[in-house]
C-alpha cells in the first residue's frame, strides 16, 4: 500500500509589467516553475518516490504581467513511510530554495492524509 501526501504550495512576489520593467518585479510563476522542475529532478534519483505537481492558481493575471501570485499542488508518492517522510523533506527544501532564488516569499501547507 503506497503512502501519500499532497502539499500545497503559494508563492507571493511582486506585481511590474513584463515589458516596460520587469526588473521590478519578482515572479511568483518563476518560483512555482523552479519547484515543479527541482522536484521532478529530484524524485528521479529516489527509488521507490514519485512527485506530480500541477498549476491550480496563476492570480488570473494577462501574460504581460510578472505575476505577484501562483498557487500550485504537489502531490507526493512513496513506498512507505520512511521514503515518504524523505521526500516530504526534500521538497519543503525545494519549496524554500525557490523562493530563495526568485526573492519571493512561499507558504505551503499538507492537504491530505498519508495513505492512498
Amino acid at each position: 500500500n503506497m503512502k501519500s501526501i499532497v502539499y500545497e504550495v503559494s508563492y507571493y512576489g511582486k506585481q511590474a509589467h513584463a515589458a516596460a520593467h520587469p526588473w521590478d518585479g519578482r515572479s511568483a510563476f518563476d518560483a512555482l516553475q523552479l519547484a515543479f522542475y527541482a522536484a521532478d529532478l529530484m524524485q528521479k534519483h529516489m527509488r521507490g518516490c514519485e512527485a506530480r505537481y500541477i498549476l491550480t492558481d496563476n492570480g488570473g493575471i494577462p501574460a504581460n504581467v510578472v505575476p505577484e501570485f501562483c498557487k500550485g499542488r504537489f502531490m507526493l508518492y512513496a513506498a512507505d513511510e520512511a521514503k515518504l517522510d524523505e521526500l516530504c523533506s526534500c521538497v519543503k527544501r525545494i519549496f524554500d530554495a525557490a523562493a530563495l532564488m526568485t526573492e519571493t516569499k512561499a507558504e505551503y501547507v499538507e492537504i491530505s492524509d498519508r495513505d492512498m
